[in-house]
């Protein structure tokens, strides 16, 4: 996981560890960023919804 995310960005994956304390951070990292990005289109629906 951690080598295809690095190569997914263009770094060695040793340096993905500057960045993340470890493996658990890093999915932590990656599903706060995808839950982020569903959130915005799922309020604009239930706005949308409501109104």
């Amino acid at each position: 996981m951690v080598r295809d995310i690095a190569r997914a960005v263009g770094i060695a994956p040793v340096s993905i560890y500057q960045h993340f304390a470890g493996r658990a951070e890093v999915v932590r990292g990656l599903l706060r960023f995808d839950f982020a990005r569903l959130r915005t289109p799922l309020r604009s629906r239930t706005r949308a919804t409501a109104a």
